[in-house]
């Protein structure tokens, strides 16, 4: 054959320097020791990393005359370049239907199977969603079940992208419905569902598919359907009779959907049987509400609670709570959110874990929470049964402040007073100093910002003075008074709230609270302390009653001296019990 004819066949990018040199080196010198020495002056001179041979070069561009010739003339038809591909996979990959069969019926490996990623040409065109092409492959005698790389067959790539056309052709030639991926044991029932393509897994379980398989990390369908975050596919599945609390390697359907966020799927586990309160199995030290916490999903959080999970619910043996939870790990943008939202509904602000009595205002200090340690002390959070392992807040605060500023200065030196560790330390010096009103310095010398720290000391301080010296109205007693007496729950609170003038004014509150610029937002601590000092009033009442019957001839100042050394607690066992009845 003339060189000069067989270019007249080609396009024209085919006449380019290069591609007369690759030509001609193809049909004068191709397989001798020219051609190679030809090759590497080629990939030195030319600085090419891969070298396209024509006949791959004509089956990518669909040129079926060009392919005829180069195959006449000669040219090796399962040649593979450098990524191992034939012309076959090229023409396949381009879709040229054409030519495919041309090189099929001159002989072309339909398995072959040399490039990166084990694709034989069947792969390709399943990847590509070429439903004429596979089919052409499949009839041609393609193996369908074999491998790629990562294990799949080409029924579990059509899977997994969601081609419908292919999957049932392969279904409809003879492949298992359930045929498992070499590596991942995934079924193309898993993949379907993992990729939320809803008409290929409907078409599958009309076809059969074993909705209780399961894959390298247990995972059966409906782990997968949730996944996929389709809704309509979970209640497919359900509807099969796949089981809800299915386990994986470590959690049910209901853990990945409190994990992914998807309140719809949520909703439909547990309307089916799925169980939250996990205390057999795998993950009965992890519940997926806690899940749904730690990844800072509110609606979630919110539909649990309205369907009456109690909020101090903790299912491991350590007692750790989902305010602890919400304290520790929830990410930041929602968590004071998910704080609020389960105190509102009645958490447990000082309860401890069991083995290292961290209450969750330790865990919100040890994340460096600053908003999150606040909100939790104006709700009742008590910042001495709140010590872990003997040291104090204020001492592990001004700890993280130190060991922060080493860090800070070690790696970029930018120090900051805003930093969370520096906020941390004021928040737990502000309530120190209100609660407990120190004496002597708080603040040792030699911290860090000692000086700044006790200024800020000092400012607390003052504004401590000035409540002292504000006097509510229509009455003798000062703002701090109230304040000191309505956190200790004693009986002199009880008595100012007898006092109609001090009740009314405690109303008010927030009007003597906006001349401090410190404690100016400690309203919502106040009406906690004022609210419990109400809740011992009447369980004092209550409890005086009863030991009236016991004791009559005692008088009343004298009883509720003694009832003044019981607390909440005590007050509620003694009545409930009925201490006195058999008396």
């Amino acid at each position: 054959m003339e060189i000069s004819g067989f270019f007249a066949v080609l396009s024209p990018s085919f006449c380019s320097g290069l591609w007369l040199n690759l030509l001609f080196k193809q049909f004068l010198i191709s397989k001798t020791k020219l051609f190679r020495q030809v090759n590497a002056v080629l990939h030195v001179f030319l600085n090419m990393s891969q070298i396209e041979f024509p006949l791959h070069l004509a089956s990518r561009l669909g040129n079926l005359d060009a392919v005829q010739q180069l195959i006449e003339g000669g040219a090796e038809i399962n040649e593979v370049d450098s990524s191992g591909l034939t012309a076959l996979h090229v023409a396949t990959f381009s879709q040229h239907k054409k030519v495919a069969k041309y090189l099929l019926a001159h002989g072309a490996d339909l398995n072959a199977i040399e490039t990166y990623q084990q694709e034989t040409p069947l792969n390709i065109s399943t990847g590509i969603n070429d439903h004429e092409m596979v089919r052409l492959l499949i009839e041609a005698g393609a193996n369908m079940q074999c491998l790629d790389i990562s294990g799949n067959m080409p029924i579990h790539i059509a899977a997994k992208k969601g081609y419908l056309n292919i999957v049932e052709c392969f279904l409809e030639n003879g492949i298992n419905v359930d045929i498992l991926n070499e590596i991942s044991k995934m079924t193309p029932l898993h993949m379907a569902a993992c990729g939320g393509y809803i008409e290929v897994v409907d078409y599958l379980l009309l076809n059969n598919a074993n909705v209780h398989l399961k894959d390298c990390r247990s995972r059966s369908s409906i782990h997968h359907g949730v996944l996929g975050g389709k809704a309509k596919i979970v209640k497919m599945l359900i509807e099969k009779g796949v089981d809800v609390n299915v386990e994986d390697i470590n959690w049910t359907p209901l853990h990945l959907a409190c994990r992914h966020g998807n309140l719809e799927i949520v909703k439909l586990l547990l309307e089916n049987g799925a169980v939250y309160d996990n205390r057999q199995g795998k993950s009965r030290n992890y519940s997926p509400l806690l899940v749904a916490i730690e990844m800072g999903h509110l609606e979630i959080i919110k539909y649990f609670i309205s369907i009456g999970v109690d909020v101090n619910f903790s299912t491991n043996n350590e007692d750790y709570t989902l305010l602890h939870a919400a304290c520790t790990n929830t990410q930041a943008q929602v968590q004071i959110e998910i704080v609020k939202l389960l105190i509102e509904n009645g958490a447990d602000v000082n309860k401890k874990t069991l083995s290292k009595g961290a209450t969750p205002l330790y865990c919100a200090i040890n994340r460096m929470r600053p908003y999150v340690a606040e909100l939790l002390i104006l709700n009742g959070a008590d910042l001495k049964q709140s010590k872990y392992k003997g040291n104090s807040l204020l001492s592990i605060a001004l700890n993280n402040v130190e060991r922060n500023y080493e860090e800070i200065n070690r790696f970029c030196g930018n120090w900051s007073e805003q930093t969370d560790s520096m906020e941390i330390a004021r928040v737990i010096i502000k309530y120190t100093v209100l609660i407990y009103n120190p004496i002597k310095t708080i603040i040792q010398d030699g911290c860090p910002f000692f000086r700044a720290f006790l200024q800020y000391y000092n400012d607390c301080q003052k504004e401590i003075t000035s409540m002292k010296s504000m006097i509510i109205k229509n009455t003798n007693v000062s703002l701090y008074r109230i304040i000191c007496d309505s956190n200790k729950g004693n009986n002199a609170f009880v008595q100012y709230i007898r006092n109609d003038n001090i009740k009314n004014e405690l109303q008010n509150i927030e009007d003597y609270l906006k001349e401090f610029s410190i404690y100016g937002n400690i309203l919502p601590l106040v009406q906690h302390w004022v609210k419990k000092g109400f809740q011992r009033m009447e369980l004092l009442a209550h409890a005086d009653v009863m030991m009236k019957k016991l004791a009559p001839q005692l008088p009343s100042e004298i009883r509720w001296k003694v009832l003044d050394y019981l607390n909440m607690s005590d007050l509620k066992i003694m009545i409930q019990s009925d201490f006195f009845k058999y008396k």
